[in-house]
């Protein structure tokens, strides 16, 4: 009797030990869903990647955002100013991260700390009203906060993209889940994303398909998503496209993020 033997298709990445990347990355989210503004943000970036001695399971990441440009489909010019600058104080960041992509620590929070106490007394000076001082105690509450900041780092809106625990074992037999939290009309939630490695190309590209549904208090999400890396050997992220429908009191709300390696 002849037996067969089929071959799944295996992966395993992990993030680069050293080098310096460029990278495009826009993203569009709607900030208030009564009104439904939505915010479109533009960034150019460069992450730099260092190994620490001694220490394979760890790597130091220096993120800097040379360029940024924020586009609010409407709303009130203290809002819009409030937001971009506050977006602006995790322009610089150095961070400890694990092999696997998640964050364990922030070097630098005393700079962002000091950064928003900055922008803060700006805010208090030019603004004044309920939802402005709401709005700081929210943040203040934040950044006084490192698991609270790296939550916030986190978000698709800012670096969630690049910054999560992606890089491990795949094949194309089965899923892996990935927790990765969302903000949606009902707060911030914490989704299981399934990951599937779709197939491993000739030119040795590896490629990751993102699917995740979820179901709560009247708000139904969909995602879908695809990661593409160079190779193997060398898993820097080349692309990532990454979209989710909000379903709400009958009403879609559109986020996606597109992040595109600069050459």
């Amino acid at each position: 009797m002849i037996q067969h033997k089929f071959k799944i298709e295996e992966a395993i990445l992990s993030l680069p030990k050293q080098g310096e990347e460029r990278y495009i990355m826009k993203t569009s989210y709607p900030i208030n869903y009564l009104k439904n503004i939505y915010c479109s943000i533009k960034r150019e970036f460069s992450i730099k990647i260092k190994s620490q001695e001694g220490r394979s399971h760890m790597r130091l990441i220096t993120i800097n955002v040379y360029d940024s440009n924020f586009i609010f489909s409407e709303g009130s010019f203290a809002m819009q100013d409030i937001l971009t600058r506050v977006a602006k104080i995790y322009s610089n960041l150095e961070l400890k991260i694990s092999y696997k992509g998640e964050i364990i620590t922030i070097n630098n929070i005393e700079e962002l700390q000091e950064k928003w106490q900055t922008t803060k007394r700006y805010i208090q000076e030019k603004y004044k009203g309920n939802q402005v001082n709401r709005f700081i105690y929210k943040t203040d509450q934040t950044i006084s906060s490192e698991a609270l900041i790296i939550k916030e780092l986190s978000l698709y809106k800012n670096f969630g993209a690049v910054l999560k625990p992606i890089y491990q074992n795949y094949n194309s037999d089965q899923y892996q889940v990935i927790q990765q939290n969302i903000p949606t009309k009902s707060g911030i939630m914490c989704i299981d994303e399934q990951f599937l490695l779709d197939s491993i190309q000739e030119n040795g590209h590896i490629k990751l398909q993102l699917e995740a549904h979820h179901l709560k208090a009247g708000t139904y999400l969909k995602m879908e998503g695809s990661y593409n890396f160079i190779n193997a050997q060398n898993t820097k992220l080349q692309e990532a496209v990454i979209s989710m429908i909000e379903t709400f009191d009958e009403k879609e709300y559109y986020t996606r993020t597109n992040i595109i390696l600069k050459t």
